[in-house]
């Protein structure tokens, strides 16, 4: 009764100040330019108590999530903004949904990092954790949870020298592993969804998907780039973009290795300066894409592969490994250990004198650790 109280309350402001409303997302004009509102604005609103319903769907959430080492981060159940918005969605009775901008396509790094273009057993164990986490809140909540995976592909590929027909087969790939695992709970959305343009029509087919690539990029780049903004004074000034470009800068010298980088006599330090132009690009690109996702998804639990501040959004772990920070299944290939613990590690270092590469269907999959017990 509680949440419903404070919900109650909270429309009535929507009411008097329509900025804080959920679906207040309509383009006004600064400038010259579109600035989105969105209902990130009504995060300071102070809560009681979450309910005994919502305190457990936040530890499940804690259970999922993904600790920043650096960073000194209060429990997701602490945190206003999250409580809200799960707070929101059992006072409509609806499904706790969430929002992933994840699975864009494999590394650019074909030789070393992963096993192939297309999802293998990393993916799919990512999913079936993914799926897990809604099934464990349908076990608190009788309405359950949703998570939209929508793929960031498109708005860093071109950058990192990765064809859209690459992308495209990746996203189609993942649709279809999803079917066969029974991720009933996940949703799919490419960023040509965030646009909802009728002059930019959802792709049907490669083709179609090839031909408007270009198009979806720099139609989100125009509709939701903030006016004036600096990805330098943006790293400088905002702790959870900073996390993210360390984490470009710190991968992107092996991810370009086989691309942009290959064969190159670079200095060290003009290799560093090299990938850190290349991190400001991405991240000047990923402020459009966060805004998108804020505007099309504004009542959605927003969650990240990247460590945050944990405080505009969860960041989780997609690879149930237990120890060490877990390599996301694009960028890396997965180990099962003889145990049947996995880990996440570039394909390049794994021994084949240890380990035998799995495939299915005639594709590399995954390794596995060979087994010094003879029958």
């Amino acid at each position: 009764m509680i949440y419903v109280l404070r919900t109650i309350f909270f429309d009535y402001l929507q009411q008097i100040f329509p900025v804080l409303g959920p679906r207040s997302i309509t383009p006004v004009k600064k400038n010259d330019s579109h600035v989105l509102i969105s209902a990130r604005t009504a995060t300071s609103v102070p809560w009681a108590e979450p309910s005994d319903t919502a305190t457990s769907i936040l530890n499940i959430l804690e259970k999922y999530r993904l600790h920043n080492p650096q960073a000194k981060s209060e429990p997701v159940r602490t945190v206003d903004k999250f409580i809200f918005q799960i707070e929101r969605s059992m006072a409509g009775g609806e499904p706790v949904s969430m929002v992933l901008p994840a699975f864009p396509f494999k590394s650019a790094n074909k030789s070393t990092k992963v096993l192939g273009t297309l999802p293998d057993k990393g993916e799919e164990v990512a999913l079936t954790h993914l799926n897990n986490l809604c099934e464990e809140i349908g076990k608190v909540y009788k309405h359950g949870a949703r998570l939209y995976i929508i793929s960031d592909g498109l708005v860093y590929n071109d950058i990192l020298k990765v064809s859209d027909e690459e992308v495209w087969r990746y996203g189609q790939q993942l649709r279809q592993l999803a079917r066969e695992c029974g991720c009933d709970h996940l949703r799919f959305s490419r960023l040509c969804d965030l646009l909802d343009d009728e002059q930019l029509p959802e792709p049907q087919s490669e083709a179609e998907y090839v031909k408007y690539a270009p198009n979806f990029r720099e139609e989100t780049l125009r509709r939701y780039l903030p006016e004036g903004f600096d990805a330098t004074e943006a790293i400088a000034r905002d702790q959870d973009i900073n996390y993210t470009y360390c984490g470009y800068v710190r991968f992107l010298g092996l991810e370009l290795a086989d691309t942009l980088l290959k064969g190159s006599n670079m200095p060290t330090a003009h290799k560093i300066r090299f990938c850190k132009d290349i991190a400001k690009r991405m991240i000047h690109r990923g402020k459009a894409f966060s805004e998108a996702i804020a505007c099309r998804f504004p009542n959605h639990l927003r969650l990240s592969i990247h460590p945050s501040t944990d405080t505009k959004k969860i960041s989780i772990s997609l690879i149930p490994q237990t120890g060490a920070f877990a390599m996301t299944p694009w960028h890396s290939a997965l180990v099962r250990a003889v145990d049947g613990s996995i880990t996440m590690q570039h394909a390049a270092k794994v021994s084949t004198k240890t380990h035998t590469l799995i495939s299915k269907d005639g594709k590399p999959c995954y390794f596995q650790e060979k087994s010094d017990v003879s029958i």
